[in-house]
């Protein structure tokens, strides 16, 4: 590799991403004097160097572990500036944690939990760091067990939570099973919104615990933990209806529906197929119906929306469609018909399952024809199932009997196979909607012998052959529910009413998620009004005592959780509405629980950590048009918030690309707005977006004084001043470079461009002239704005400045990191080597990474 490469290395993001590195700070909005500069310069440099070193990171492609140790010291000289600020201990800390380096990590870690003693996060590092730096297992183990106990006494139960965690792994690992248990108990004890704790807890009991109410509420604990967690509401959801809650599983459903509602989706085929059934058996079959009637207008009204927009486009729509439901809502439409005895009703469900059920066929047809390579056995086994749900609905309704017949005998052949294999996942696939398993029951994956005899006995039945349908289904019944289900008609259509009731009672009772029990129970209730009493029948007492339980459970979680801003505030202020061009920006962040249950915060918890402040910049009362990308603030000192605890932190937006910009117009008044949202997801296009669960707020108006314009005294006003003076005149220097662009564009033609380039080459001579005399900081403030004005790249002007700050990267460590980042050219420079021996740690730390990087270059060009 070429000297010229290696120093573009070095350099590569200085002419890019540097041109927009204008920086803003300072102290207080009011104007310092001479006596207090001192103070101004620390905090004007320190904006400068965060926002340089961010922005240099930023700027990188793919930034390597080097390039994040690389801004972890020069975050680190910069807080030697101000050394107690947390936002910037923060973001030095992510700088090393990216990079691996474990040790300086933890050390800014005890730094913030010194400053910070109520941080729960770095509570949680300090305790691990000492514990991982143990070899020995018992030893960790010993060592968690101490801070679970007095000795630990001061940390946040949601730290202890997740130290147990921590202990309870490690004690399974060890082979103490017990010990994994009991600790594992108290994590999820110490902090209900330890979702790992609780689903651990949830994986490890639940195969072993056979108790409804145990199993609910270890389910209910994960839901706890993380109420938005779709996934246990519906576990939760699940698990009810199979103990027959009905009740309790319709508020989940209807917790579930509500969270897809506003995210914009829908609950599933098999989720309402669910939803219909608890339906049903909370609110009787009309309630069913009505929720049937109201899905069927739901996609009538898309439909006929649909054809509207075509011929609106000036598209023929084709022929009207009728909207219809899945085959398992169909399927649930159809049972309902056969309990009120409306064969009408059933006739017309009917139609719409045999439409899906061809439908299906098509599309397997479809499939084979475009991957001929399918194994043809399991597209066998394919259509065979869509021919099982076929025929087990015409027999259910008791309809379509000779089409029923002539398919029994097409698929029970006599030399047929006595075994029909498995579906796997790959033919599964080719389903476009699987039938729920509580609506199939056992209509595949079963004996074809098994299968003959169900549907020719039930078939047997509808034709009146009582003595051939009893043959053919009493061997089977044991194991076959369906076949019970027939059993229990034939004894109702001989009279038999107490053993149908039985037959139907146990069925109800056997399995309450599937359809047959639902119909079962309600041909129960059905029976017992036609025999004259009207004594009430209730469900089981398990099923009223988990009802009553969620019942408890669920309006906390259902009041609070449905709209975010229940349980969350978000504040956002400027600490200063009115600031000059020297003055640091600075907001205050607060994020607050309004619930009386602790609230987990974190990635994908109910709480984000995350914050996106998108800004709205006006220059001169006219919006900004140019794209500024937003900054994203963390919550990054909570675990959970406890009731009603509020925490806060600050955010600097003279750190951001957004100051730089507004340094760009610092010639006028400006003025800036930010719009915060707490929780956010980023869309296939890569664009940040709110998400349903979102808190939003927008800031006051901050208002930021102009500078005024450049003129023919600006280069004299560079060389002659002091004080906040000449750092309003490095600022427009800054400002006047760049929006001119001197060295880099052709001003011919052009006199006011001209004019204002002249003003520039004037500023940069007088700016490299002046900066050997100043003071190493204010030099350093110098050197900053000529790069941030993207002069740096013009033809002579980095090796002019680099000779210029060399004196004093030598005598001051904010300078020699400037001059590491942004002004050294190759391995040979002067300074590079004197640096090496820095008394500063970073600076040498610094010099061997750059050299590192040389040194890797100029091998692989090799």
């Amino acid at each position: 590799m070429s000297m010229g490469a290696m120093r573009g290395l070095l350099v590569a993001v200085a002419g890019g991403v540097l041109v927009c590195l204008a920086v803003c700070g300072g102290a207080a909005a009011a104007e310092p004097t001479d006596e207090t500069l001192s103070g101004v310069v620390e905090i004007h440099l320190q904006d400068l160097m965060v926002r340089a070193s961010l922005a240099r990171l930023r700027g990188h492609p793919n930034p390597d572990a080097d390039e994040f140790r690389l801004t972890g010291h020069a975050l680190r000289v910069a807080r030697l500036l101000l050394p107690d600020d947390l936002e910037l201990l923060r973001l030095e800390q992510e700088a090393w944690e990216t990079a691996k380096d474990s040790e300086r990590q933890m050390g800014t870690a005890r730094r913030i939990l010194s400053l910070d003693p109520k941080d729960q996060v770095a509570q949680l590092r300090v305790a691990l760091s000492g514990i991982n730096r143990l070899q020995d297992a018992d030893a960790r183990l010993q060592a968690y067990e101490r801070l679970l106990g007095a000795r630990g006494e001061s940390l946040h139960p949601s730290v202890r939570s997740r130290l147990a965690l921590d202990a309870a792994l490690l004690a399974r690992e060890n082979g103490r099973e017990d010990r994994f248990r009991e600790l594992l108990t108290l994590s999820t004890t110490l902090d209900m919104t330890n979702k790992d704790s609780a689903a651990l807890y949830a994986a490890t009991l639940l195969p072993e615990t056979e108790s409804p109410r145990d199993r609910v509420e270890i389910l209910a604990n994960v839901l706890a933990a993380d109420p938005l967690d779709i996934n246990a509401v519906e576990n939760l959801a699940l698990e009810l209806m199979r103990h027959g809650a009905y009740f309790g599983a319709m508020q989940m459903y209807d917790l579930l529906s509500t969270y897809l509602r506003m995210d914009g989706s829908r609950l599933s085929p098999p989720q309402l197929f669910d939803t219909a059934l608890c339906i049903w058996n909370t609110d009787g079959p009309e309630g069913a119906l009505g929720f049937l009637n109201s899905l069927t207008a739901e996609q009538q009204a898309r439909i006929d929306a649909e054809r509207r927009r075509l011929e609106e486009d000036g598209i023929d729509p084709g022929e009207e469609t009728v909207a219809f439901l899945s085959p398992e809502l169909e399927m649930t439409r159809l049972a309902i018909a056969l309990v009120k005895d409306d064969r009408r009703m059933a006739d017309r469900a009917l139609v719409f399952i045999d439409f899906h059920i061809d439908q299906r066929r098509r599309q397997i047809d479809a499939a084979v024809e475009q991957n001929p390579e399918i194994n043809p056995e399991q597209v066998r086994i394919l259509r065979r199932a869509a021919s099982l749900q076929q025929l087990w609905a015409w027999l259910f309704a008791g309809l379509r009997l000779d089409r029923a017949e002539q398919l029994i005998e097409e698929m029970f052949p006599k030399d047929a196979d006595q075994t029909v294999a498995e579906i796997d996942e790959e033919a599964r696939e080719l389903l476009a909607d699987r039938a729920s398993e509580a609506v199939l029951g056992e209509m595949s994956a079963v004996p074809t012998e098994v299968a003959e005899s169900r549907f020719r006995g039930w078939l047997a039945l509808h034709r009146g052959d009582l003595p051939r349908a009893r043959a053919l289904l009493q061997p089977i019944a044991e194991h076959d529910r369906t076949a019970r289900w027939i059993l229990a008609d034939l004894e109702r259509t001989i009279g038999n009413n107490a053993v149908a009731m039985r037959l139907y009672a146990e069925l109800a009772a056997e399995e309450p998620r599937a359809l047959l029990a639902t119909a079962a129970w309600w041909r129960l209730l059905m029976m017992r009004v036609e025999a004259g009493n009207e004594s009430r029948i209730v469900r089981s007492r398990k099923a009223r005592e988990l009802d009553a339980y969620i019942n408890s459970f669920a309006p906390y979680i259902k009041q609070t959780f449905r709209d975010p801003r229940r349980y969350v505030t978000l504040r956002v202020v400027h600490a200063e509405p009115m600031v000059g061009v020297l003055d640091r920006m600075r907001m205050r962040v607060e994020v607050r629980s309004s619930a009386n249950n602790p609230i987990a915060v974190g990635a994908g918890r109910p709480i984000s950590k995350r914050i996106l402040l998108s800004p709205d910049v006006r220059i001169g009362g006219e919006q900004a048009q140019q794209m500024m990308s937003p900054m994203i603030a963390e919550l990054a000192s909570r675990l959970r918030l406890d009731p009603y605890e509020s925490a806060e932190f600050t955010v600097t937006p003279s750190w951001s690309g957004v100051a730089g910009f507004m340094d760009s117009y610092a010639f006028s008044r400006s003025t800036m707005r930010w719009q915060a949202t707490l929780g956010f997801r980023t869309n296939d296009e890569g664009h940040f977006t709110a998400t349903p669960f979102s808190v939003i707020t927008l800031t006051e108006m901050l208002t930021r004084r102009g500078v005024g314009q450049p003129d023919a005294t600006l280069a004299s006003r560079i060389e002659q001043t002091e004080g906040t003076e000449l750092l309003e005149a490095l600022l427009l220097a800054q400002t006047t470079i760049a929006s001119s662009g001197w060295g880099r564009v052709d001003a011919r033609g052009n006199d006011a461009l001209m004019e204002r380039q002249r003003f520039a080459e004037d500023a940069v001579d007088a700016m490299l002239h002046r900066m050997p005399s100043l003071d190493p900081r204010v030099a350093t403030i110098a050197a900053l704005r000529l790069i941030g004005s993207g002069a740096i790249v013009v033809e002579g002007v980095r090796g002019r400045a680099a000779e210029a700050m060399a004196g004093h990267a030598e005598a001051d460590p904010t300078a020699a990191i400037v001059y590491l980042l942004f002004l050294v050219t190759d391995e040979a420079d002067d300074v590079l080597v004197r640096l090496a021996s820095s008394s500063n740690e970073d600076v040498r730390r610094m010099v061997r990474v750059l050299r590192d990087r040389i040194d890797r270059a100029a091998s692989q060009s090799r």
